[in-house]
C-alpha cells in the first residue's frame, strides 16, 4: 500500500502498536556494556542430528541407515559435504558450507538435555526452563533468568516470534512478542519520508508500553519499506530470504538488530522436524530453508554479525536406526549449529559416543555434551553473564568446549 495522507500514517501507527503484544516495561536507551545479540532458533519436532551433521566416519552409521543415511563426501550424488574427515554436512545445507569453511559456522554433536522422557512437551519445557526436572512452581525460562541478572528485564531487550512467544523468555516482565499473524506488510517504497518522520515524532517523547510497542514495531515493519537498500540488500545485491514464515521472521530480526541498540535476545522457531515417515524428502526441504535463511541473515547483517550469535536448539534427536517407514523415531542427542562473529567456527565440537549397540541410549545417540554447557559458554563469553548457576539452577556445566571466543 502507498501511504499518502496523515490519516494513513495515524492508521498505521495504531496497527504498529497492536503488532507488539507487550506487558508493561520501559525501553532502555542502549545495550548495557555493549553485549552481543543472541538469536535462539528452536528447531521444533526433534532434529535428526545424524543426518544434519553426518558421522560418516562411524562404521555403524550406514549400517543403521541403509536407505536414509547420507553417503560420505565425494561418493556421488547426494553425498555429504566435507567438514573434518569424520563428519560431513547434509547436502541440503550447501548454502552455509562456505560459512563453515570461513570459520563463521560451527556444529556441536551428541548434544542434548539428559532426560528419561521422550515427550515433545516435557522436553521442550525442560529446554525452556534449563532444568531436567523442574518443580511445578518453576515457570521461568532460562533467558528470563539471564536477563534479570544482567540489568533487569524490559521491553527493549528481548523479542520473540510466534503465537505463544518463546518459553525460554517466560516470566519476562517486558518481553515483546511479535506474532506472525499480526504483521503489517509494507512493500519497498510504500512508506514515504514524511510519514516515517510523523510516526517517529509521534512516539519519540512518549513512554510506557504503548510507545515502546509502537517504536519496536515501527523499526521491524518499516525498515524495509523505508530504506530497502539498508534493510534488504548487502552492497548492491539483494538478499534473497526464503519467502516463508521463518524467512520473514529472520529478516525482521535482522532489521531490529540494525535499528534497536537495546535488543539483546531474539527467539524464533522452525517446526516440522518430527519425521517418522519418508524422512529424506521432508528433511531436505526444511534443511534447505534453514540454510538459505541463515545465509541470507548473515549476508543481510554484514559487519553487524560481529556482535550476533545464532544458536539452534531442539528438544531431542532421533533414533540411530531408520524405521520401517524410512523415517526415524524419538531419540536422545542431536546436533546444534552455531553462527556469528563470536563463534570459533570451522569445527565440529563433539565427544563422540559412537553408534555401536552398547553406546546407544535406548536406541538413540547418547548425550555426551549438555545443551546448557554450550548455551552457558555463549552467555558467559559473549553476553557477560558469570552467574550461570542462577541461569541454570542445579546444573554444573561441563568444561568449556571452546565454541565461542571471549568478548571484548
Amino acid at each position: 500500500m502507498i501511504l499518502t495522507t496523515r490519516r494513513d500514517c495515524l492508521r498505521l501507527s495504531a496497527a504498529l502498536a497492536a503488532a507488539s503484544l507487550l506487558p508493561a516495561g520501559r525501553a532502555r536507551a542502549a545495550r548495557a556494556g555493549g553485549r552481543d545479540v543472541l538469536v535462539l532458533v528452536q528447531l521444533r519436532g526433534g532434529v535428526d542430528g545424524l543426518n544434519l551433521v553426518v558421522p560418516y566416519g562411524d562404521p555403524n552409521y550406514r549400517r543403521r541407515r541403509p536407505n536414509i543415511g547420507v553417503p560420505a563426501p565425494d561418493t556421488g550424488e547426494g553425498s555429504a559435504l566435507p567438514l573434518d574427515g569424520f563428519f560431513g554436512l547434509h547436502p541440503a545445507l550447501a548454502p552455509i558450507h562456505d560459512l563453515y569453511v570461513s570459520g563463521k559456522l560451527a556444529a556441536v554433536h551428541a548434544v542434548g538435555m539428559p532426560t528419561p522422557s521422550r515427550s515433545h512437551g516435557v522436553c521442550l519445557e525442560g529446554i525452556a526452563q534449563g532444568m531436567e526436572r523442574s518443580p511445578s512452581s518453576e515457570r521461568r525460562g532460562w533467558l528470563d533468568r539471564h536477563l534479570a541478572l544482567s540489568g533487569g528485564a524490559d521491553a527493549a531487550r528481548a523479542v520473540s516470534f510466534g503465537p505463544g512467544g518463546c518459553p525460554a523468555l517466560r516470566g519476562l516482565s517486558g518481553g515483546s512478542v511479535l506474532a506472525p499473524e499480526d504483521r503489517v506488510d509494507l512493500a519497498p517504497g510504500a512508506l514515504d519520508e514524511d510519514c516515517a518522520a510523523t510516526l517517529s515524532e509521534l512516539y519519540a517523547r512518549a513512554s510506557g508500553p504503548f510507545a515502546v510497542a509502537a517504536r519496536r514495531a515501527l523499526d521491524a515493519e518499516t525498515a524495509d519499506a523505508m530504506a530497502p537498500a539498508k534493510a534488504s540488500t548487502a552492497g548492491d545485491v539483494a538478499v534473497p530470504y526464503p519467502r516463508t514464515r521463518f524467512g520473514r521472521q529472520m529478516r525482521r530480526i535482522a532489521a531490529l538488530i540494525r535499528s534497536d541498540p537495546a535488543l539483546e535476545v531474539a527467539c524464533v522457531e522452525l517446526s516440522g522436524w518430527d519425521q517418522h515417515e519418508r524422512a529424506s524428502a521432508q528433511s531436505d526441504a526444511l534443511l534447505d530453508e534453514l540454510a538459505r535463511t541463515l545465509l541470507a541473515f548473515d549476508t543481510d547483517l554484514g559487519a553487524d554479525m560481529a556482535r550476533v550469535n545464532v544458536a539452534t536448539v531442539t528438544e531431542f534427536g532421533r533414533s540411530a536406526a531408520e524405521n520401517g517407514s524410512q523415517g526415524t523415531d524419538h531419540g536422545s542427542a542431536s546436533a546444534m549449529l552455531l553462527l556469528g562473529g563470536g563463534v570459533a567456527g570451522g569445527v565440529v565440537y563433539a565427544l563422540w559416543p559412537g553408534l555401536a549397540d552398547a553406546n546407544l541410549d535406548r536406541g538413540g545417540l547418547d548425550v555426551t555434551l549438555d545443551t546448557r554447557t554450550v548455551l552457558g559458554e555463549l552467555l558467559h563469553k559473549r553476553m557477560g553473564n558469570d552467574r550461570l548457576d542462577a541461569v541454570f539452577p542445579g546444573f554444573v556445566p561441563q568444561p568449556s568446549i571452546g565454541a565461542f571466543r571471549s568478548g571484548a
